[in-house]
């Protein structure tokens, strides 16, 4: 979908996050990377109540490792990809980016913020 929106050709690397091996080899191979999108996360906003420390580890941990790797090689643009679980109770509809943040209902959402 991001291939078709921007018009461009992409790379698609599935690394795990938590792996900085696997993400310094990505940034090796592609030396002229200029920006990163970040869509890696668990994302289920039921099964986050049930297993709070793997969402806080995976999603919170993993972002921290791609930023390391990121500052190593000298990338500082970062597209991440959020979630509305953000806003928490809508003060009004429809949502946009004027609502604060911060007010999460779920810890899926906390660490999206």
């Amino acid at each position: 979908r991001v291939q078709k929106l921007t018009g461009k050709n992409l790379e698609f690397h599935e690394v795990d996050l938590m792996n900085k091996e696997a993400l310094r080899s990505v940034f090796q191979k592609y030396p002229k990377i200029a920006c990163v999108i970040h869509f890696a996360a668990l994302k289920a906003v039921g099964e986050s109540f049930q297993k709070v420390l793997d969402y806080y580890h995976n999603n919170i941990g993993g972002a921290c490792n791609l930023l390391a790797v990121m500052e190593e090689f000298k990338v500082f643009k970062l597209v991440f990809s959020s979630s509305a679980t953000v806003y928490g109770v809508p003060e009004y509809l429809p949502l946009d980016e004027k609502h604060k943040t911060g007010n999460c209902t779920n810890p899926y959402g906390t660490t999206k913020d």
